[in-house]
């Protein structure tokens, strides 16, 4: 029951962080393993962001847990007219957490040994359902009438 309500407080968590003005941070939204290399990513699409430092918050609690200047400017990336690498590598508790820099927040994730368990069921179920023609998963058929040999 409380991990059901925990996946729910995450999924609104998620839902309601938005980004401030042009910046976003993106994670890993399946989550980090404790031991593994930690890192997010901030963009923006504004010219005069400049992002030094950023706070773990836990989730649930919101509480900033740990507080970082690990970053690196890495200038102009896809859509964004700046953007920044960063690393929280060396914070490795268990739990759920958001990243704050500045205004914007990420969306929520996790970090524990077991954040991957799952993930490649979840990823062939998927695959599974989108077969065209029989479709044993489904035990029917699509496109039937609409290709060529």
């Amino acid at each position: 029951m409380l991990r059901e309500i925990t996946r729910a407080a995450l999924l609104a968590l998620a839902v309601s962080s938005s980004a401030a003005g042009g910046t976003w941070i993106r994670v890993n939204q399946l989550g980090y393993l404790p031991v593994s290399e930690k890192a997010a990513v901030a963009g923006s699409t504004d010219d005069a962001l400049t992002v030094t430092e950023f706070v773990l918050h836990d989730a649930l609690t919101h509480e900033a847990v740990w507080r970082s200047s690990a970053v690196t400017p890495f200038g102009p990336y896809g859509p964004f007219r700046s953007s920044f690498r960063l690393d929280f590598s060396t914070f490795a508790r268990d739990g759920a957490y958001y990243i704050r820099a500045g205004d914007a927040v990420s969306p929520a994730f996790r970090i524990g040994p077991h954040v991957y368990d799952g993930a490649a069921d979840v990823l062939l179920r998927y695959m599974r359902q989108q077969r065209c023609g029989y479709n044993p998963f489904l035990d029917d058929s699509c496109h039937t009438r609409d290709g060529y040999v």
